[in-house]
């Protein structure tokens, strides 16, 4: 009992030394919109403002695109990402230039490795989707998903 009452009253309790250079680094990034939270904003100027974007009634929180593009040019020595889904950068694909996948994410990823390759250091980029996202993995939507999945990568 006296090591659980002497941990409970440490103010900071330490796995490892925090100058240890084999600390990882971690941040994790959550996305919102306005189907999820109250209190957006509806006039768009007012949005933008706040780094919402705004489409088909639905304003969305960009940080955590942005948090994503910055921890990606940030990157040292890898990458993980796991998420729902890996859709983006339609602008670079080579049919349906025009989809509106537009998030930068995969050509950031793509111009991070290229850039460690050419300059021979090691990088290793880790991207956890799942195999069937959400849902029925043979209804029309998901087979869409799929669809455009395999076109980002």
């Amino acid at each position: 009992m006296e090591k659980i009452r002497k941990m409970e009253n440490e103010q900071n309790a330490h796995v490892c030394e925090e100058n240890d250079p084999e600390n990882w680094h971690v941040q994790i990034f959550r996305s919102i919109d306005s189907g999820s939270v109250k209190g957006f904003p509806k006039d768009v100027q007012e949005a933008e403002s706040q780094n919402l974007v705004c489409a088909k009634n639905l304003q969305i929180d960009k940080s955590i695109h942005n948090a994503y593009v910055k921890a990606i040019r940030s990157a040292q020595h890898f990458i993980y990402i796991e998420n729902q889904y890996f859709i983006g950068s339609s602008y670079y694909w080579s049919s349906h230039k025009g989809a509106g996948a537009e998030n930068l994410i995969p050509i950031e990823l793509a111009i991070k490795i290229a850039r460690k390759i050419a300059a021979r250091e090691p990088f290793a980029a880790y991207i956890i989707i799942p195999m069937w996202p959400e849902g029925n993995p043979t209804t029309a939507p998901m087979q869409e998903i799929l669809y455009w999945q395999v076109c980002a990568a």
